[in-house]
């Protein structure tokens, strides 16, 4: 999406994720991760509002992604 560094793309994701996760225009899903990696067994929420999608670890808070589009794998 264009950012300058990995921070601006993570402060960008987080204010989406906190502006929208009660929005309710917003389509929130959540599941548990079972693919391979470090992230096996999380819980994740994915947020998607005006063509964007971000998808936060519940437990952490990390963002895991931040797009353009829909993703609804979670």
């Amino acid at each position: 999406m264009g950012y300058e560094s990995k921070k601006a793309y993570d402060v960008a994701a987080k204010e989406f994720a906190t502006k929208n996760q009660n929005n309710p225009k917003s389509s929130i899903v959540e599941g548990t991760w079972n693919g391979s990696g470090s992230l096996n067994g999380t819980t994740q929420r994915a947020i998607t509002y005006d063509r964007k999608t971000v998808i936060i670890d519940i437990k952490s808070g990390q963002v895991i992604d931040f797009f353009v589009g829909k993703e609804s794998k979670v």
